[in-house]
């Protein structure tokens, strides 16, 4: 019998020859008729498939020997024919879709690749706990949940996603090596996951060895390494960090956030936060490197030198560039510049400390800082709470201004300078003045 309310019947084609119905009841149930051949045929039912996956709908289903035109699947039961991956007892993706027809479109703990241009592949056991080579241009995406393992990537045009973000979806290394490693010459974005857990020689989150990294809603949290807790870049590592958050990493030794070497950063929201060094660089150590973008912060950062951000032969220019709270044991709470060059159009250095010099910053070598609308307020240092200046360094400062520092402003040729309130000026040689 077929669906209730059609009527059985069989294709007629002169011309063809096609399968003649026979005299029946009319009830709709299977006869025994002719075929194109002219042989005997049995009619059956043909739903209409629309996404070509064997599986078609109830409504529009039609009875006859062959299906009556292309689109046509001898199976019922599509939930969506509009989705090729939506099929009875079909596997469950991470697409946010009832794949199985089962009535439950929950994809927790899923892990889909698709390659470009095929089809998906759950990938849950290839990862879980392993470490997963991707060699192949695509996308992995991973549903919300928390999932163990480590990639290593190698392709060039590869995307790594978390389906409902970073509060949701998470990748632990659970100590086994850096969460993920991007090698020389791959190109790679990660977007909506926390990488965690990752415990390295560099890079306890992240590392990238020569390749280009786009980061966009990613958190890096509570890594581990000698160096580069969070993240490390060198070799020539291109990073562009959109909305990222480095925090609650450590390093042994430099940069507890990140640690760039010979490496581009383009920082458009990145958040350096509570983040540790042993040595040196609490946010980020950068040696050789630079970096640029619209918004950097760095905020509870922690280190003996540089407790915010050290930068070594580094040049930067921020659009906005926050250092808040950063502590120092030793010399420059915020950001040490070491022949490095800074150029801020906005900014605010506030509250920031360290137990010797350079409470917001502190220069050494042939440093310049040039800062525009940029606040100093509230830091504390034994000398230049504001900004320990040496001789060879200059500063010039527009706008913006200066509060609270305590026990002075800038320290610089060997004496202590007060700046508060004033809208501009310059320090260079052994001296100071505003505008």
């Amino acid at each position: 019998m077929g669906p209730r309310g059609f009527i059985g019947w069989c294709l007629v084609s002169v011309s063809f020859g096609g399968c003649i119905q026979p005299e029946g009841d009319g009830d709709g149930g299977e006869d025994s008729s002719a075929d194109d051949t002219g042989g005997p045929c049995t009619t059956r039912w043909w739903f209409p498939d629309a996404d070509g996956d064997g599986f078609g709908l109830q409504e529009g289903a039609a009875e006859g020997c062959e299906p009556p035109d292309e689109g046509y699947a001898d199976e019922a039961g599509d939930c969506d024919d509009a989705e090729p991956t939506v099929y009875p007892n079909a596997a469950e993706l991470c697409d946010g879709l009832d794949n199985d027809c089962d009535g439950d479109s929950a994809d927790l703990g899923l892990v889909t690749f698709w390659a470009d241009g095929g089809a998906g592949e759950p990938y849950e056991r290839m990862l879980s706990g392993k470490l997963l080579a991707l060699t192949e241009p695509g996308t992995l995406r991973l549903c919300d949940g928390a999932h163990a393992g480590q990639l290593r990537i190698s392709a060039v045009g590869l995307t790594v996603e978390g389906l409902g973000g970073a509060a949701s979806t998470s990748l632990d290394a659970q100590g086994a090596g850096s969460v993920v490693s991007v090698e020389v010459g791959a190109e790679v974005t990660l977007s909506g996951l926390t990488l965690t857990g990752g415990e390295a020689t560099r890079g306890g989150g992240l590392t990238c060895l020569g390749g280009a990294v786009t980061l966009s809603g990613v958190t890096i949290a509570e890594n581990h390494a000698e160096d580069g807790g969070g993240l490390n870049a060198e070799q020539g590592c291109a990073l562009l960090a959109q909305d990222v958050t480095l925090r609650d990493n450590r390093a042994d030794e430099l940069g507890g956030g990140g640690r760039l070497d010979s490496a581009g950063l383009v920082a458009v929201g990145l958040t350096l936060s509570n983040n540790s060094a042993g040595e040196e660089g609490g946010g980020l150590y950068a040696q050789s490197s630079s970096i640029t973008g619209d918004s950097l912060t760095a905020t509870g950062n922690r280190a003996p030198l540089a407790g915010g951000m050290s930068w070594v032969g580094t040049s930067g220019v921020l659009g906005q560039l926050t250092l808040s709270d950063n502590v120092a044991e030793d010399d420059g709470g915020g950001l040490f510049l070491r022949d490095a060059t800074l150029t801020a159009e906005a900014g605010l250095a506030s509250g920031n400390s360290s137990d010797n010099a350079g409470g917001a910053f502190l220069t050494a070598g042939t440093s310049r800082v040039t800062l525009t609308n940029t606040l100093i307020t509230g830091n504390g240092a034994r000398q230049g709470a504001g900004l320990w200046l040496n001789s060879a360094s200059s500063l010039t400062w527009t706008g913006g201004g200066w509060a609270e520092n305590a026990p002075d402003d800038v320290y610089h040729g060997g004496q202590s300078w007060s700046l508060e309130g004033s809208g501009g000026g310059t320090c260079g040689g052994a001296t100071c003045a505003t505008n």
